[in-house]
């Protein structure tokens, strides 16, 4: 036991919390539901029929609905990497 140091009975002392690794992991998370939600709105909108049109027309997709869909997707994939790995081990 360190002097000055008050122990409450029955608790052991903590030992320090690596700061901010919660509220990284959590800004994880509502960017991987954020990009999950472009990219689904991105993919049902390849399915409509102005879309449809365009790419006949054209032979490609609209620029609008090509972002939302890389965007989704990079944002899900940034996300599912921050909840898992964000802030989780000191650097060395």
């Amino acid at each position: 036991m360190h002097r000055g140091t008050p122990v409450r009975s029955g608790y052991a002392p903590r030992a320090p919390q690596g700061g901010n690794v919660g509220l990284i992991r959590l800004v994880g998370v509502m960017l991987a539901v954020a990009g999950g939600i472009l990219l689904w709105t991105g993919l049902r909108a390849r399915e409509s029929l102005s879309e449809r049109a365009m790419q006949a027309i054209t032979g490609r997709n609209t620029e609008e609905n090509t972002l939302y869909v890389a965007g989704g997707g990079a944002a899900l994939a940034g996300g599912v990497l921050l909840a898992l790995f964000g802030g989780g081990r000191k650097r060395r």
